[in-house]
């Protein structure tokens, strides 16, 4: 005789929630909102803790994203800090400075570039070297980098998070399918269920689930 599948999301241990799937069977959950800005998928960076600029550092080195927009930007200032070595008189300091331009001017892929001109700054800088994080946070995302967004960003992203952890036998029960990439080279990673609402419905009452389903709206 097979086992009864154990819910791990009881009704009696939460208020009922609702899931959406649309016509591909694609689960979301609704209460995520849509992401608009690179704040809402990078929720972890912030530049609020930072006192050095060796967190400076650590901090953008930690979310790849925001290391290429650095590296850009010490791109982009080269011509500025050079020009304004020519009102140096010491040649060591600005044999020094012209070969931080050199690195800043480097392949945007080498972290050696931006870490050297971040590391140029002096103390009473860092307000201003760490402003740009803000900035980007508040940029219109790159869905170029969305391989490093976190875990949880999207209604698609949090429903397929949400079934990873329930029971396999719930699942099972419920037709429930968890794809990741539907097909080589796929960035498309969701929960799906497999049968109609009204049938998995009656599952997750059977099963005493703190969850239903619904049809996604348009």
């Amino acid at each position: 005789m097979p086992r009864k599948p154990k819910p791990t999301h009881s009704i009696d241990e939460r208020p009922l929630r609702f899931f959406e799937v649309n016509e591909s069977g694609t689960i979301t959950d609704p209460s995520v909102p849509e992401s608009k800005y690179n704040r809402d998928v990078f929720q972890n960076v912030s530049s609020d803790h930072l006192k050095t600029i060796e967190d400076l550092i650590a901090e953008v080195e930690s979310c790849y994203p925001l290391a290429r927009h650095y590296a850009d930007l010490a791109n982009s200032h080269a011509d500025e800090f050079e020009d304004e070595l020519e009102s140096l008189s010491n040649l060591s300091d600005k044999q020094k400075g012209l070969k931080l331009v050199e690195r800043m001017r480097g392949d945007p892929a080498d972290d050696e570039g931006w870490k050297a001109w971040l590391r140029s700054a002096s103390p009473e800088q860092l307000d201003d070297f760490k402003a740009p994080i803000e900035d980007w946070l508040d940029q219109d995302i790159d869905w170029q980098y969305d391989d490093w967004f976190d875990r949880g960003w999207s209604p698609q992203d949090a429903a397929k998070r949400f079934f990873e952890s329930e029971d396999p036998d719930v699942l099972d029960a419920l037709d429930v399918v968890i794809v990741e990439g539907d097909h080589p080279g796929s960035s498309y990673y969701a929960a799906e269920l497999l049968q109609d609402l009204a049938t998995a419905n009656e599952v997750a009452e059977r099963l005493n689930l703190g969850y239903r389903f619904r049809a996604k709206s348009s």
